[in-house]
């Protein structure tokens, strides 16, 4: 049978999605090539967009075109042999409305709101961290924090600001729940970390370029195809997919950290090899729900698995470490490079300091 209503609902999230993806290509630029005085018009084009998509995604045809698919479904599940693609397109559907509600809460002054205060929190953070001064970001923090309580209040008042915010990234999350999961790794981690001898830290570093070409070779080792996913530099790395064959991840180089460069570049990668495993043949499932990451923390569980189960283990070192020793490495082993990569050290700093601290 014919999926007319289907069809015409694909059509619309389609386009809903290429103007997603002007909007993350413009995030793109903005962390690898954009100069710095580019940052205002910048902020006008982000706050743009992110006006236009509310609108399509909080709009009357948005709401019928959901409710036509889904009558046109319902009409169709009964003779349909493919029950599990049937499935699959209702928990499209309930996912859609779910999306179609939360957006049409929001008051659309907000969202611009927001757009536009995320553009300068940017622009406020690169100049607080080049200077190491975060009282150049607080203003900009503050003014976030205080739009993203009132976007939660609008969205819902089933959970606290924090858990309505975190929806998108874990659905059905709760402080109750993270709480039950967490508090035994508080109680139980300390005490073991305390236990632990503090091991010996390996101090040398590597040029940009030697860096470079050893995140390089990572990724070749991995397998990626160069015509489907760039490298860029960035303050801080990160992987975005801009279209169903545009995978971009990004890295940095620290100076006197030789290895945060590496760890982070296998770490973006396991993020991107994550999103190019996603349903993409076509608009029915790279714009639809199910055609997206599931959630942030099987997101991070890839990027994770990548960086501390591979890149991490004595194995690796010692199948990497003569590529290490050719980049000008001047550790005596691949004992001594799996020892720096795994260095235990408290920290602040979520990125640089150790998992278990």
């Amino acid at each position: 049978m014919a999926e007319i209503q289907w069809n015409k609902l694909g059509a619309y999230l389609k386009e809903t999605q290429i103007l997603g993806s002007i909007q993350s290509t413009l995030y793109w630029d903005q962390n690898t090539g954009m100069p710095k005085k580019g940052a205002s018009w910048r902020s006008e084009q982000l706050t743009y967009i992110a006006k236009i998509l509310h609108r399509r995604n909080s709009s009357e045809e948005f709401s019928n075109l959901i409710q036509s698919a889904k009558n046109e479904l319902l009409d169709t599940e009964q003779n349909s042999n493919n029950q599990l693609f049937i499935r699959a397109k209702e928990r499209n559907i309930n996912l859609l409305i779910k999306e179609f509600n939360k957006a049409k809460n929001l008051d659309p002054k907000l969202v611009e709101s927001l757009a536009k205060a995320k553009s300068k929190g940017y622009e406020s953070w690169q100049e607080a961290k080049k200077k190491s001064d975060f009282k150049v970001f607080l203003p900009f923090f503050e003014e976030l924090i205080k739009l993203r309580i009132e976007e939660a209040k609008q969205i819902s008042d089933q959970y606290s600001p924090w858990e309505t915010l975190a929806q998108p990234f874990e659905p059905e999350l709760s402080l109750k729940w993270l709480n039950k999961m967490f508090q035994p790794l508080k109680d139980t981690l300390p005490e073991l970390i305390r236990g632990i001898d503090k091991p010996k830290k390996y101090h040398w570093d590597l040029s940009p370029e030697s860096q470079h070409n050893l995140c390089s070779k990572l990724l070749d080792e991995f397998g990626r195809d160069k015509d489907l996913v760039v490298v860029g530099k960035s303050p801080h790395p990160f992987s975005i997919t801009l279209g169903p064959n545009d995978y971009r991840i990004t890295t940095r180089i620290v100076e006197g950290e030789p290895l945060s460069s590496f760890l982070a570049t296998a770490h973006e990668w396991g993020h991107s090899i994550y999103e190019q495993g996603l349903p993409s043949q076509s608009h029915q499932w790279f714009a639809w729900p199910l055609g997206q990451a599931t959630s942030m923390g099987i997101h991070e569980s890839q990027s994770l698995f990548w960086e501390n189960r591979i890149v991490k283990s004595k194995s690796f070192s010692k199948r990497f470490f003569k590529k290490f020793v050719s980049a000008g490495c001047k550790l005596n082993n691949y004992v001594d490079l799996w020892k720096s990569i795994n260095h235990l050290e408290a920290g602040l700093n979520r990125v640089t300091c150790s998992r278990y601290s």
